[in-house]
């Protein structure tokens, strides 16, 4: 009976917050709301969603014939210059160059110096 009252208090406590979180949900956007009218007001500008969504002059602009293509620079931005991680830990020269380096650290010779 004891724990069904404090299952029962649980829920009452999460049922209180999320009515918390909805209602300051509520006033932010009825602050916003206020403040965006309150804009509109001071600077006489009406609210215009196609002219937000609409494209800028630089993406409007006929495309320069000079430009590289959208696919071959993003190839040329991909490609590798040198070794790659796996070329170099595939390298038994460097695997035996981390081996050493492992023994140096853990022998005791450089402790004692």
């Amino acid at each position: 009976m004891a724990r069904d009252a404090k299952d029962q208090e649980r829920l009452d406590v999460i049922r209180l917050r999320n009515l918390e979180i909805e209602q300051e949900k509520a006033a932010h956007e009825h602050a916003m709301e206020k403040f965006f009218a309150n804009i509109q007001v001071k600077m006489g500008v009406q609210r215009d969603f196609g002219r937000v969504v609409q494209s800028t002059a630089s993406s409007s602009a006929e495309g320069n014939q000079d430009l590289i293509p959208a696919r071959e620079a993003a190839g040329r931005a991909h490609r590798q210059h040198g070794y790659t991680d796996d070329d170099i830990l595939r390298d038994p020269r460097f695997r035996i160059h981390q081996a050493l380096v492992c023994l140096l650290y853990t022998s005791p010779s450089p402790r004692d110096s």
